[in-house]
């Protein structure tokens, strides 16, 4: 039966991967790309979770290499999803975006529960992450939409977005990219 479940985590991840190749989106990627992951129902580990890494060129408006999805990859990301299902089983998919105080801003607009803070609020030796997301999820909101970190070391800036699934996260980040769109003309 898992292997069911994940050839469906697989299916849903690379559809949803695919409405991340556009032009529009590459101001809102990360340097690394974007890093997309959907949980297992119940997961409890990485090997539970499914990843996929999605990077666009801005001058090719081309997917390069057919990504992968790959389980049981450790990252921030997929350590995140599993601290938010501890808090809402129902948000199971998470994807990383790059950070701007622009792109918060635009989030609070849109009516999105924006948790935020400042790096530096963060204890050390813990993950950025699961700090977060347990933090924010505690509250009487629940898990967040967008969870937004920012720090004078770019590098450990974040902002993160969660939903139920891949689909639903990669129709936000659309609508996102959206409004920026509207808001620069």
């Amino acid at each position: 039966m898992q292997r069911d479940d994940k050839n469906r985590i697989e299916k849903e991840l690379k559809r949803a991967a695919s409405f991340l190749f556009k032009e529009e989106l590459y101001a809102i990627m990360p340097e690394d790309g974007f890093e997309l992951v959907y949980a297992l129902t119940r997961a409890v580990s990485a090997e539970m979770v499914g990843r996929i890494i999605v990077h666009i060129s801005p001058v090719q408006n081309e997917m390069g290499q057919n990504p992968e999805v790959t389980f049981g990859e450790t990252s921030q990301i997929s350590s995140g999803i599993l601290t938010a299902m501890r808090f809402c089983p129902e948000i199971r998919s998470s994807c990383s975006l790059q950070y701007s105080e622009k792109l918060t801003k635009i989030c609070e607009k849109m009516l999105l529960y924006v948790c935020k803070f400042d790096a530096f609020q963060i204890p050390p030796g813990v993950s950025t992450m699961d700090w977060t997301v347990a933090f924010c999820s505690g509250q009487e909101e629940g898990v967040p939409d967008i969870i937004s970190v920012k720090s004078n070391d770019p590098g450990r800036s974040s902002l993160r977005i969660f939903g139920e699934s891949p689909f639903i996260v990669t129709t936000n980040i659309i609508k996102i990219a959206e409004r920026i769109s509207d808001e620069t003309l």
